[in-house]
């Protein structure tokens, strides 16, 4: 599990390995992200398969979804037991709910 702040340290450091940020919900906001569609869709899953794919199997990834508070996100879980299965460096990032939209997101995304 990773937080917002910790990610946009990452992000901002000229000297650290960027890792590669999927947006796995409704929409994506990190500018530098890949949107792959809702998980918890079949066509969200197929289209995180296909990102997935191209991709060395040690690649540094970021998941992210942010469309409710994370211990109820419908579209986590199904794009991390993908991941525990293709890639062996995965992170989740769990953006506070109550604070995505005005506060955590625009904070992170400012940085990218």
């Amino acid at each position: 599990m990773l937080n917002p702040a910790d990610l946009a340290k990452i992000l901002n450091d000229a000297k650290s390995k960027k890792p590669i940020l999927l947006s796995i919900g409704f929409g994506g906001g990190i500018k530098i992200s890949k949107e792959t569609g809702a998980t918890k869709e079949k066509e969200g899953i197929e289209n995180l398969k296909k990102e997935l794919a191209k991709l060395p199997k040690d690649a540094d990834i970021v998941i992210y979804c942010g469309c409710c508070p994370f211990k109820d996100c419908p579209n986590i879980r199904p794009a991390f037991k993908i991941l525990s299965g293709t890639i062996s460096s995965s992170l989740v990032v769990d953006f506070p709910f109550t604070s995505f939209i005005p506060s955590s997101f625009n904070f992170i995304a400012s940085f990218i």
